[in-house]
């Protein structure tokens, strides 16, 4: 989720748009659902005619959004790579770590009630457990693009092309009409199927990328499909309990309309050519702002006892607008603390963790030396 500061800023606008995204969804939640299962707001998991209760549920796709728009920018990039670059996965993982353990830190010396089996083991690894999934879905991808660049550079265009329309067939068409997990589906697999799809795009569909009419067509015919899809289980949630249980069916990563969405806001975000050094720089810190907004501790104590004033002042009426603003305050207040991790956290954090990974990459190579040489 880190950009260059010589990056045109169209994409790097995009990733901050989509982090707020990203956040705002965390941020419902928050005000929706307090800890403990004590719910504080009509249900906004089923149908209805409250238009609060629709926004609600429409905040709840946001996070799915935000993330497929932060893959589609790292893989219209990945595509030209050749290599894993062993110091952006350490000092991704560094970073991860380092946030855990020292809020975990902080707030143990708060409180010592805090350090459970459980949540020793959560903070010592996060990447591990996938605390934060995007990164650890992420960071497993990365891994193995060099291998998917590889098989992209030796497949024609049919058989590129079949593999998109394929995938996309099983597992956005079957497996959302099935309302199953079928064909083995993960959050990886998805990430592949979009990838495959962003290099046919940028390999033999520059035209169709560049087309400013075209493009917005694309996130039209999306917006359309994701907010038709979803008012229509709505309506018939409202005749049917069991329709209504299944009412955000669509939430996942399977959901075509998503893709849309995010793959035609990057073209067309792709067209602002301007270097702005503010946007790009807080484009730099969204990695930090996605760790730190999501931290365990962080969002059960400090965002969801915000949210609990939040709720107990603002009129029920006034409750879109207010969680607005709820999560541009998270969004602002992760950003600040990002920004104090960047400036004295982060360089030396990164420093000792480069210097453990040479020492298990020497010891690794040393033990492939002899592996290589038995015959």
């Amino acid at each position: 989720m880190r950009m260059k500061n010589s990056r045109e800023s169209g994409i790097e606008l995009l990733k901050i748009i989509a982090m707020f995204l990203i956040v705002l969804y965390h941020s419902s939640m928050s005000v929706t659902f307090m800890n403990g299962g004590l719910q504080v707001y009509p249900i906004v998991s089923g149908a209805s005619t409250d238009p609060n209760v629709f926004m609600l549920n429409i905040f709840g796709y946001f996070g799915h959004l935000g993330c497929t728009i932060f893959f589609v920018c790292s893989a219209w990039f990945l595509v030209e790579s050749t290599r894993v670059k062993s110091k952006k996965v350490v000092d991704m993982l560094s970073d991860v770590w380092t946030v855990s353990v020292l809020v975990f830190f902080i707030f143990f010396v708060r409180d010592q009630r805090v350090a459970t089996k459980d949540t020793v083991i959560n903070a010592l690894f996060p990447n591990t457990l996938a605390v934060n999934w995007y990164i650890t879905c992420y960071l497993l991808f990365y891994l193995i693009h060099p291998l998917l660049n590889l098989i992209i550079r030796n497949i024609s265009k049919r058989t590129h092309l079949l593999i998109v329309a394929l995938s996309i067939f099983l597992y956005y068409l079957v497996s959302v009409i099935f309302n199953s997990p079928l064909f083995y589906v993960t959050n990886l697999v998805m990430f592949m199927i979009i990838y495959f799809l962003i290099a046919y795009m940028k390999k033999y569909m520059r035209g169709f990328s560049e087309n400013l009419k075209a493009n917005v067509v694309l996130l039209v015919v999306g917006l359309i499909g994701f907010l038709g899809e979803f008012s229509i289980m709505n309506f018939l949630g409202l005749q049917s309990e069991a329709i209504s249980a299944e009412l955000l069916r669509f939430n996942n990563n399977e959901n075509f309309f998503i893709v849309m969405i995010a793959v035609s806001l990057f073209n067309l975000f792709r067209r602002m050519k301007k270097i702005i050094p503010v946007i790009n720089y807080i484009s730099s810190l969204t990695l930090f702002i996605y760790i730190i907004h999501e931290n365990t501790y962080l969002a059960g104590n400090i965002r969801n006892k915000a949210a609990a004033k939040l709720i107990n002042t603002v009129p029920y009426t006034n409750l879109i607008p207010a969680i607005l603003l709820f999560a541009a305050g998270v969004f602002v207040f992760a950003m600040v603390v990002s920004m104090v991790y960047k400036l004295i956290v982060k360089r030396p954090a990164n420093f000792l963790t480069e210097k453990i990974y040479l020492g298990i990459k020497n010891c690794y190579l040393a033990i492939e030396k002899k592996i290589m040489s038995i015959e």
